[in-house]
Order: C-alpha cells, then sequence, then structure tokens
C-alpha cells in the first residue's frame, strides 16, 4: 500500500491504515490524535479549521484547551504562543494571567490579567507589593537598605516597621528594640529582652549615651551586690541584694567591728548603748 486514504494514516507495520481521530482531517500518526490539519467543517460562508471549541497544538493534536504558555487564537482555531514574559496568557499572547517571569510584574496592579511589563532595575523579581533578595521594599520602592525605624524582614523582601517604642529593630515586637525611640528622652531600653521602658526595672540604672550623633536611653545593670543602684559601681547601690547588709554607701556580707545588724534589718547599724552613748558590740 502506497498511501493511506484521507483521515486514516500508516501505522508501524506500514501495512495498515488507521483511522485518525474524529477531530483531524489528517493525520500522520503514530497516534490518531497526532494531526496535519484538524477537521474542516463549513458553516454558513465561514471555515474553521476545528470542531467548534477545538484547537490544534504543538503536538499536532486538536484540544479543547491549550497547554500552558499558550493560548487558543479563535481567528486561527491554534494554540499560540504566549509572550516570552507570560507563563500563561489568553486571548492574546501578551495578555498575561496572574504570573509573569522573572524580571517582570503584571500590569495593572491587583488584576487577573494584564500586560507583563519590566520589574525596576533594583529588582531582581518583583510584584505588586514585595521584591527578593537583591533589594528590600519599602513603599512600592527597592532599597538596598532598611531607614531608621524599620527592620529587613528577609522572608517577605522587605522593611517591616519597627514597633513605635523602638528607633532601630530586629523585628516588628516591642521586644525587639535595639534603640529606642528619640521622641520621648524618658523611654529606655532594656537589654534583657530588647524593650524601651519608661523606668528601668530593678537591678538596673538608667543612663543616656550618645551613639550616632544621637543621645539614647539605656537601662544598664547594677553591680552584682545591688538590688537597686545609681549607677554601676558597688558604691551606688541604694538597696542590696538577698544576702547583703547595706553599709552606708556599701553592701557587705556581714557587718564590720562596731557593727550590728538588728533582727529583721537589711543594714549594719553602730553599735551605741542609747543610755551611756558608749559603743555596745
Amino acid at each position: 500500500m502506497k498511501q493511506c486514504p484521507q483521515q486514516t494514516f500508516s501505522d508501524s507495520s506500514g501495512w495498515r491504515c488507521q483511522l485518525c481521530h474524529s477531530s483531524c482531517q489528517s493525520c500522520h500518526g503514530p497516534r490518531s490524535t497526532d494531526c496535519d490539519i484538524c477537521l474542516v467543517w463549513f458553516l454558513s460562508v465561514h471555515m474553521h479549521l476545528c470542531i467548534t471549541g477545538l484547537f490544534l497544538d504543538q503536538d499536532s493534536s486538536c484540544v479543547a484547551q491549550c497547554p500552558s504558555g499558550s493560548y487558543a487564537n479563535s481567528a486561527t482555531q491554534l494554540c499560540e504562543d504566549c509572550s516570552p514574559n507570560c507563563e500563561s496568557c489568553v486571548d492574546t499572547s501578551d495578555t498575561c494571567i496572574k504570573l509573569c517571569i522573572d524580571g517582570t510584574r503584571l500590569f495593572p496592579l491587583h488584576t487577573a490579567e494584564g500586560s507583563c511589563e519590566a520589574c525596576d532595575s533594583s529588582c531582581l523579581t518583583c510584584d505588586e507589593v514585595k521584591s527578593h533578595f537583591l533589594y528590600l521594599m519599602l513603599n512600592g520602592v527597592c532599597k538596598a537598605s532598611c531607614p531608621m525605624g524599620y527592620y529587613e524582614d528577609m522572608e517577605e523582601g522587605r522593611c517591616g516597621q519597627c514597633h513605635p517604642t523602638c528607633g532601630s529593630c530586629s523585628g516588628p515586637l516591642a521586644d525587639d528594640c535595639e534603640t529606642c525611640s528619640t521622641f520621648n528622652l524618658n523611654i529606655f531600653l532594656y537589654f534583657p529582652d530588647s524593650t524601651c521602658v519608661s523606668e528601668c526595672p530593678d537591678g538596673t540604672y538608667s543612663t543616656r549615651q550618645e551613639a550616632d550623633g544621637k543621645e539614647l536611653g539605656f537601662c544598664l545593670p547594677c553591680d552584682h551586690v545591688c538590688s537597686t543602684c545609681t549607677g554601676a559601681s558597688p558604691r551606688d547601690c541604694l538597696t542590696c541584694s538577698p544576702g547583703y547588709l547595706r553599709l552606708l554607701q556599701l553592701c557587705v556580707t556581714h557587718c564590720p567591728t562596731g557593727y550590728k545588724a538588728p533582727s529583721q534589718s537589711p543594714k549594719c547599724v553602730v553599735c551605741v548603748d542609747t543610755q551611756s552613748l558608749l559603743m555596745s558590740c
């Protein structure tokens, strides 16, 4: 057999003709859906290459839905390639659906369909809210670093706003502060949990130090013998830590000669007989 008739194709044996798929006007095999031309139907004076709803794809098959990366051209009844900017498209090669390739974004924003336009040169990839890896997004603009009052959110690729009490921070929470807001001079950074407080807790004292040209407030630790203090020295104690007794401006483990610690009293007092005014211990 030299040639198979219309709407058939020669099988692998070369001796038998197999029917093409009903959507094909001609086909070449080895599958029945491997169309050369889709079936021609004449309706009035208009010619259609496929039965209504079928389109010839890149594998020469007539399909109801074109594969990803192509769109159904109703005029030619072919599956035609999307624009290189689009991962998927509809109606035309430039009408992108939801996804654009890296380096482009969908426009107009906040829509399901549109054209893919190039990202700003500072972006590796982008969409309407963020960019990734090379720069960080802040108010729709890619930044090489985040300004004061913001932290680098590397997972989201953006500059996140610090808690209102923070001047600078490592995260969004009140306990992520690195420095405190300079708008309130009565705010101090408490290091153990990185929070900004209006009053330093026991075991610390408030101080202000200059950093980066600004005066910043900090809660710094007292000496270990102090429970409360006004400075870092053991002579700056206001009250003593448990196990220590107050002696003038010092905290000691026991009272020296000439002093005693009255029962239930946290301080050393001079040993004086109130009647004779003589030393009594």
